[in-house]
């Protein structure tokens, strides 16, 4: 009986850490020409508190990324980089193309 308890709880303890998003860190989000993460969408990113997202430009066209308290240069590459430290829910867009729209989730 011991046994098959440890053995619950081990699978129990895999499943949930696999549950869990990605510990903080980096995380790459692609600004494509008109679109964030992926064509056709409006893509949710799910972080740990003190991730830090990074945009980085795909496309030709020009974007910026603005959220709440944080605004990008408008550009056609490189990067752009912000820290979520605080958990909710954020909206990000493009100025430029109202189209583009993305959430970002920090748990």
């Amino acid at each position: 009986m011991k046994k098959l308890v440890v053995t619950l709880v081990a699978v129990g303890t895999a499943a949930a850490m696999l549950a869990v998003p990605a510990l903080a860190g980096t995380a790459n989000i692609k600004v494509g020409d008109n679109y964030f993460v992926r064509p056709g969408s409006t893509p949710t990113v799910t972080v740990r508190a003190g991730t830090t997202l990074r945009w980085v430009w795909a496309g030709r066209k020009p974007h910026n990324v603005v959220g709440s308290g944080f605004r990008s240069p408008t550009k056609t590459s490189g990067t752009y980089s912000r820290k979520f430290s605080g958990k909710g829910s954020f909206r990000v867009i493009c100025t430029v193309h109202s189209s583009m729209k993305m959430t970002v989730r920090v748990v």
